[in-house]
């Protein structure tokens, strides 16, 4: 516009007053176009501003969509990388099942194996030991539970005697037995997971037994409850017995210990004298007769017949010394002992006997200036002699002389058979809850 105006200046003053009119003219013409020029660069600069602006938006969607694609990958990524921890698992589970098949296989073959070692000891020699019965890591785990058994205050000091039923006069006596013990079944709601694995292997290996040893071929075998024990160290032992002197049921004894670093010098060890070696039976002599001493290793499994053909004793034990115990019944045999002793002139007559025992303890103990053993009877009374003094000698005596009052002559020749025939103390003493 400037320029127009100073070219309409300059024509002005170079020509005359005639040619005005067309010079104002052809100016306002250019002046027309001019405008029409900026009118359309105007135009020109909105469309180029709506185009900005779409850009813009265009730019907002865009990046959007980069952030929502980023966030996609992102999500993508977290995927593959759970994917390939999935495959990896996947992986894992699918070497450690074939690891289990393997294992499986593996111990099943070593669980005929030792069916097989298991058998050919109980006949060749009345006993069997096996040694790393269940790995040592799945061991140690159930000496835990024991010791967590033990924490727990359900155990108490073994008691002896209570005859072939178990529900007959009971005492304890700590230099005769030392051990604390209690009853667990896998059927219990308190019984440790890990005591429960062990007890179905070892029903694996006595199924097993059953088909290669002649003597329970065709019984009807019952497992009864397991005994936890503990010798608690100070000397604590278990005089020579045998578990099924009376033919109370019971047929196999099976210990498993679980003393972890056991050495020579700790004590605890299970004498068992031998009747049987090499698939003979040794005859009996006046001579002392032959032992095989057990030390108490952890996961170590011993097996044998419970009657007298495998008479027993617990060396002293001077640290702590686990156990698990188990019976194996004879099913018959049990119910005809319980069957028995529901005759009452038996059971008087089994009394007696227990009496007599507890009184020859009572003598040995005066003698011996040593405190007097605790006496539970059936009717949940406590007699507790503190004192050694003539006057208990003569107790003992008075006790004897009211048993022979109480009971008949046929009776006494009976319970007199019983204690001669007896080998030693506390003999077959069972719990009334051993049996499930």
């Amino acid at each position: 516009v400037d320029f127009s105006w100073s070219l309409v200046k300059m024509t002005r003053k170079g020509k005359g007053s005639s040619g005005k009119s067309a010079r104002g003219r052809g100016q306002q013409d250019r002046l027309s176009q001019l405008r029409a020029q900026q009118s359309e660069q105007d135009d020109q600069a909105k469309a180029l501003a709506a185009m900005m602006e779409e850009a813009r938006q265009k730019r907002d969607a865009l990046e959007a969509m980069m952030a929502n694609l980023q966030a996609e990958v992102g999500q993508l990524m977290q995927g593959t990388e759970k994917a390939r921890e999935d495959l990896k698992a996947a992986e894992a589970k699918k070497t450690h099942a074939a690891e289990q098949v393997d294992n499986v296989a593996l111990s099943m073959a070593a669980t005929q194996d030792r069916m097989q070692q298991a058998a050919e000891g109980l006949l060749n020699n009345n006993y069997v030991i096996i040694d790393d019965f269940l790995g040592r890591e799945f061991a140690l785990e159930v000496r835990d539970a024991v010791k967590g058994i033990r924490s727990s205050g359900r155990m108490q000091l073994a008691e002896l005697a209570g005859g072939r039923k178990g529900d007959n006069l009971r005492y304890s006596k700590q230099s005769v037995r030392g051990d604390i013990v209690t009853w667990v079944s896998p059927d219990d709601e308190w019984c440790p997971d890990d005591i429960k694995l062990f007890v179905m292997r070892l029903d694996e290996i006595i199924a097993g037994i059953g088909n290669r040893v002649e003597d329970i071929k065709g019984v009807d075998i019952q497992r009864g409850r397991s005994m936890v024990a503990c010798y608690p160290g100070g000397s604590a032992r278990y005089v020579r017995h045998c578990d099924n002197p009376d033919k109370n049921g019971r047929m196999l004894t099976a210990l498993l210990y679980l003393n972890d670093g056991w050495k020579a010098g700790d004590g605890g060890e299970l004498k068992l004298e031998l009747t049987r070696q090499n698939g003979r039976d040794l005859p009996e002599t006046e001579k002392e007769p032959e032992f095989v001493v057990v030390e108490p290793l952890l996961d170590r499994l011993l097996i044998f017949w419970s009657d007298r053909r495998c008479p027993h004793e617990v060396l002293p034990a001077y640290k702590e010394r686990y156990a698990l115990t188990t019976w194996f019944f004879n099913k018959e045999e049990r119910e005809e002992a319980v069957k028995c002793m529901d005759n009452s002139s038996e059971e008087q007559t089994e009394r007696k006997r227990i009496l007599q025992e507890i009184a020859k303890f009572k003598a040995e103990t005066v003698r011996e200036g040593r405190s007097q053993t605790e006496i539970s009877s059936d009717d949940g009374k406590t007699h507790e002699e503190a004192t050694t003094t003539d006057r208990d000698v003569n107790s003992v005596q008075q006790q004897h002389k009211s048993i022979d009052n109480a009971i008949e002559n046929e009776q006494q020749d009976a319970a007199t058979n019983m204690v001669e025939d007896h080998v030693d103390p506390g003999e077959g003493c069972m719990d009334m809850d051993e049996l499930d």
